[in-house]
């Protein structure tokens, strides 16, 4: 089998939890949301394992794998989060500018080349998804979620140097 197709596959994966965390979101079931953008980490971090050790992924697998990540780690978390913050125009304007942030992120990791292959610049998208899920579901009062929130979109479009752990953009 071609290892390219298996790039694709993994990035569908990614796409479709996304899709089926913002459905269960939509319903109310927010801890399935949670293990949804969870699994599509797993498998976006699978796909990312694969496409770089073959270093067959083409501008298209890229191009899918960075909207796939941008529905599952942004659009998934922010719609997750927004009910939860219970501040309806403030929430609308956070989980906003997590996308927004977030889709900086994908764009400026698609069109730069690293100088040090052992970090990051910014905080990759699905450690951000990651965060604000978690964040959904642990007992934080509301003005520390809004700063923790304002906290990871900053992370994501600043130059700080993050290292990596694992197959993350």
């Amino acid at each position: 089998m071609h290892f390219r197709f298996v790039s694709i596959i993994f990035s569908t994966a990614v796409l479709s939890s996304g899709v089926i965390s913002m459905i269960f979101s939509f319903h109310g079931k927010f801890v399935h949301a949670v293990i949804c953008v969870g699994i599509a980490a797993l498998c976006a971090g699978l796909g990312c394992t694969i496409g770089e050790r073959f270093h067959n992924i083409s501008e298209i697998g890229k191009s899918y794998r960075s909207l796939s990540e941008l529905i599952s780690f942004g659009a998934a978390p922010s719609i997750i989060i927004y009910p939860v913050l219970k501040l309806p125009t403030f929430s609308l304007l956070l989980a906003s500018l997590f996308i927004i942030c977030g889709a900086l992120r994908l764009a400026r990791y698609n069109i730069t080349t690293t100088s040090n292959p052992n970090c990051y610049t910014g905080l990759p998208i699905q450690a951000a998804g990651l965060l604000l899920t978690l964040l959904a579901i642990l007992p934080f009062q509301w003005e520390m979620k809004v700063l923790i929130i304002i906290s990871i979109c900053y992370l994501m479009v600043s130059r700080i140097n993050i290292p990596r752990f694992y197959m993350m953009r």
